[in-house]
């Protein structure tokens, strides 16, 4: 008798792995500070000439997991490669793990957990069926500008109303894209900076607004068609 389906055991063991994750969050967190930065300054740019391939891959697979594990530290990550590597390798590296641990994680909500949460008919994840199946990709783009709701949150809605992997690829890659390049242009002046709120000047938050309002055009036009019965 087979007590466990496939399914089950993965999903135990990304439950696993997720909670060890979190469990150490607050030490990743204080090590991915300005300050800490700002202190390991000469330590890390050694590092990195020393070790660059290295260093590269670990940058890239911690990056990863942050995204896929939907913990919060996605800016600081970004600010960091522009800080350990320069804007144009900086923005490529950030760039790169965001769509590789976005797809990841999509891939496993999809095959794992997504048929379970749909069973819930919960109302918010109606809602959000109605709105992709409405308006497609431009919503999902909106929700990666606004850069209020996590990567993960964004995949697990796309993984339980079933969005194609290639619409996830692509709007990952833009949407997350002109907040990647804000911070690693950032890192890469980090001694001009002392907090996080020094990225985001009016001007920086004026040019996210206008991509918010660029990705909202195409539901905007049609319920301005709608309403005039076109």
């Amino acid at each position: 008798m087979k007590l466990f389906s496939s399914r089950t055991v993965i999903f135990i063991l990304l439950g696993v792995i997720a909670l060890l994750i979190f469990i150490n969050y607050h030490a990743l967190a204080n090590f991915f500070t300005i300050e800490q930065l700002k202190k390991n300054n000469d330590y890390l740019a050694a590092y990195v000439k020393d070790h660059y391939f290295f260093s590269v891959m670990v940058y890239i697979s911690v990056f990863c997991i942050v995204v896929a594990c939907g913990l919060p530290l996605v800016l600081p990550l970004a600010l960091m490669g522009g800080f350990l590597y320069g804007f144009v390798p900086g923005l490529l590296f950030a760039t790169v793990s965001c769509l590789i641990g976005s797809l990841f994680s999509f891939l496993v909500l999809l095959f794992v957990v997504s048929d379970w949460i749909k069973g819930w008919h919960n109302e918010r994840i109606d809602r959000f069926n109605q709105q992709i199946s409405k308006y497609g990709y431009s919503y999902l783009l909106m929700l990666h500008f606004l850069s209020i709701v996590p990567i993960f949150v964004i995949n697990l809605l796309a993984a339980v109303v079933k969005v194609p992997l290639k619409t996830v690829a692509w709007v990952t890659f833009l949407g997350t894209l002109p907040l990647n390049f804000l911070c690693v242009m950032a890192g890469k002046e980090l001694s001009t900076i002392s907090s996080y709120k020094d990225i985001f000047s009016p001007t920086i938050l004026l040019v996210l607004a206008l991509l918010v309002v660029i990705a909202l055009a195409p539901m905007l036009m049609r319920k301005i068609k709608g309403g005039f019965g076109v």
